[in-house]
């Protein structure tokens, strides 16, 4: 039950969003940890501790382009 790391980089875009969720209703999700990057850059490292029984999770990352403007 080691831990794994999933790293994720693109250099033309900014992250602004992190999502892991369980993969389907027979998996757990496991414990999620941004441990380096995140929001606001352009990589992101995050351990994924098992938990008891099976496990699996989709992750889902979302960034925009560094040059873009955007008004709020």
């Amino acid at each position: 039950m080691t831990p794994y790391e999933f790293k994720f980089y693109d250099p033309s875009h900014i992250i602004t969003g992190i999502a892991c969720g369980p993969q389907d209703d027979k998996t757990s999700s496991p414990e999620a940890e941004v441990v380096d990057g995140g929001i606001k850059y352009h990589h992101v490292v995050i351990r994924l501790s098992p938990v008891e029984g099976p496990w699996a999770c989709s992750i889902e990352i979302s960034g925009t382009e560094e040059n873009s403007v955007h008004m709020t």
